[in-house]
């Protein structure tokens, strides 16, 4: 199956503030949903009918299993073992990794117990022991087997094999810094990558690179399509799209319009 066709099947819910609702998305959408599609479309994001599940907090759109949004996931397609998920959300990143990647295991930390109510038992019923899911918050949690004991003396290890870090709203420059702080700090105990929701997107538009540069995390470009990495001058260098301004190798870009895929 195609990252951006998989869809989510957890059951509508509502808890506390947060709610799980089925979307209807038409050739020309109704009012009711009018928030919901102008928010996923931010960024040059297109969202073609169809029924999607969405995540609202009160009556804003945290998340949805809209194709762009799957698409955002991309980095997790090549991990492997047991990874580690800063943000449950609907559960989707989870769901896709554990039914169609080499991942074996994953652990979830959540910092709402609303969320965790909605869907955690949706995947747990699924995945049983291969998945586990914690409350907390990314920012401070620590695995269990660092926690000083009087057996492990609060011994550290590197555990999980990847990480995939997805606790943001918004995409936006300001995020940036915390994928930074955050990546610092679960190092000691992630072998391969940490990769952060929205940070490719964000590396490949001017403000993004401009950030980065700013802040000497700038490494080169890479295509926000594939995620082929690459640097100025390669030969895979593409384009910038002409409508939404992402970077995009060759072999993604359509000169006839400079456009990306997805506009």
């Amino acid at each position: 199956m195609n990252l951006r066709a998989y869809r989510v099947d957890v059951p509508e819910g509502v808890s506390g503030e947060w709610r799980v609702k089925k979307m209807t998305v038409k050739k020309r959408p109704h009012t009711s949903f009018h928030m919901f599609v102008s928010v996923v479309r931010q960024h040059g994001r297109y969202v073609p009918p169809g029924t999607y599940t969405g995540l609202l907090r009160n009556k804003a759109v945290i998340m949805s299993d809209t194709p762009d949004e799957m698409q955002d996931m991309h980095p997790v397609n090549n991990f492997s073992g047991h990874v580690l998920v800063g943000g449950l959300g609907l559960g989707a990143a989870v769901g896709w990794m554990l039914e169609h990647t080499d991942v074996e295991r994953v652990t979830v930390v959540e910092k709402s117990l609303d969320v965790i109510k909605l869907t955690a038992d949706h995947w747990k019923q699924k995945f049983g022991e291969r998945l586990r899911v914690e409350h907390g918050d990314i920012f401070e949690w620590e695995p269990p087997y660092t926690r000083a004991t009087s057996s492990n003396q609060g011994k550290h290890g590197k555990h999980f094999d990847h990480a995939w870090l997805d606790i943001w709203n918004d995409i936006s420059v300001d995020n940036m810094p915390e994928f930074y702080a955050l990546r610092d700090k679960h190092r000691s105990h992630v072998k391969g990558n940490i990769e952060c929701w929205s940070e490719a997107f964000l590396h490949t538009l001017p403000h993004g690179m401009a950030w980065l540069e700013e802040n000497d995390k700038f490494d080169g470009w890479y295509c926000d399509w594939c995620g082929d990495p690459g640097g100025n001058g390669d030969p895979g260098f593409g384009d910038y799209c002409d409508k939404c301004e992402v970077a995009v190798c060759q072999d993604c870009i359509d000169y006839d319009s400079y456009l990306c895929p997805a506009c």
